[in-house]
């Protein structure tokens, strides 16, 4: 079971709470990999972005760490090459200067 809970769908605030501030986070390429793999990630204001990977039975694999990320796109890369053939879930955490923070969940698949 994975640490977290894997919503899809529009994240809707009641009338009066903060709004996220806008960002994307793209399909992993390539996927499946051998190796590194890319999402991409779009803000439209500078935020924290954590990086976290899991494996389907919920270990973490893969902890980067925070980092800030000024307003614009960018390729967050991801090295599988130490993880073993399977499906993983890449935890992306964006939490912006000013509002409401928000998590999408990215999966990839390792191949060897």
């Amino acid at each position: 079971m994975l640490p977290f809970d894997v919503v899809v769908g529009d994240i809707v605030a009641d009338e009066g709470e903060a709004q996220p501030a806008s960002f994307d986070v793209g399909d992993a390429y390539p996927n499946p990999t051998s190796g590194a793999t890319s999402i991409p990630l779009t803000l439209d204001a500078p935020a924290t972005v954590t990086i976290e990977g899991y494996d389907v039975q919920g270990h973490c694999v893969l902890g980067m760490g925070s980092r800030t990320y000024a307003a614009g796109s960018h390729a967050l890369t991801v090295s599988g090459s130490q993880w073993a053939t399977g499906t993983y879930y890449v935890r992306v955490s964006v939490q912006p200067d000013a509002g409401t923070g928000s998590v999408l969940v990215r999966r990839v698949t390792v191949v060897r």
